[in-house]
């Protein structure tokens, strides 16, 4: 298997995307922008706009990337 960008990437964001996901459960005092975004946009919605932000995305981004690796080198 070759290593190439999307390979690296891919694994990054989905790295970074789970570790968010599990933090957002253990331990979500630890995100100092979650606590922004809850006293400005209120508890449901500043929640959402990180979770989506933070975890949704990278996660969707890892997979298309990861996606575009295998595909290449097939």
């Amino acid at each position: 298997m070759n290593l190439s960008l999307n390979l690296i990437l891919g694994a990054g964001l989905i790295g970074y995307g789970l570790y968010t996901l599990l933090l957002h459960h253990l331990a979500p005092q630890r995100f100092d922008k979650l606590t922004y975004l809850r006293e400005k946009y209120g508890e449901k919605m500043g929640f959402n706009i990180h979770y989506i932000g933070h975890t949704v995305v990278p996660l969707l981004a890892g997979a298309l990337t990861l996606t575009a690796h295998f595909r290449a080198t097939v």
